[in-house]
């Protein structure tokens, strides 16, 4: 099954959110994850991404703890296939972090960043965009 006739249904669904609906984006992520899991398998590429958009547009939505669940599966799922250093399993690390301090633990998130932080800093560089907002996101929880 190939995943092009579907990605009109993923931009419909992530210019959904961005237009203002992210429940309406959550929720058209959520019909859209069983039917790239069913044709291209749970460890794609495309449906690892569908996994975070939805983890994503949940949290957006206005359930915290939903995403930062969501993410919590997703990440050893993208570890095993994508490998821990990659830069898609880093941003789940750094999205779970965030979704945990939002569900109210900013102790949980604090703590996940501080995993993350140097991780980062060897794989992306210490000036990287990225590994600076875990910087900025690890003192903004405590760290």
């Amino acid at each position: 099954m190939a995943a092009d006739p579907l990605t009109g249904r993923a931009n419909l669904a992530h210019w959904t959110g961005m237009a203002g609906d992210p429940a309406g984006a959550r929720d058209q992520f959520a019909v859209l994850l069983p039917i790239l899991e069913g044709g291209l398998g749970g460890d794609h590429l495309y449906t690892l991404l569908t996994r975070a958009h939805l983890a994503y547009w949940t949290g957006m939505a206005g359930d915290p703890a939903g995403a930062r669940d969501q993410y919590a599966v997703l990440l050893p799922i993208e570890e095993r296939v994508l490998g821990p250093e990659h830069l898609y399993t880093l941003l789940s690390y750094a999205s779970l972090a965030h979704w945990t301090g939002m569900a109210g633990d900013p102790a949980g998130a604090r703590d996940q960043y501080a995993v993350l932080l140097p991780i980062e800093e060897r794989v992306l560089g210490p000036d990287h965009p990225y590994t600076l907002l875990s910087r900025a996101n690890l003192a903004h929880w405590g760290g």
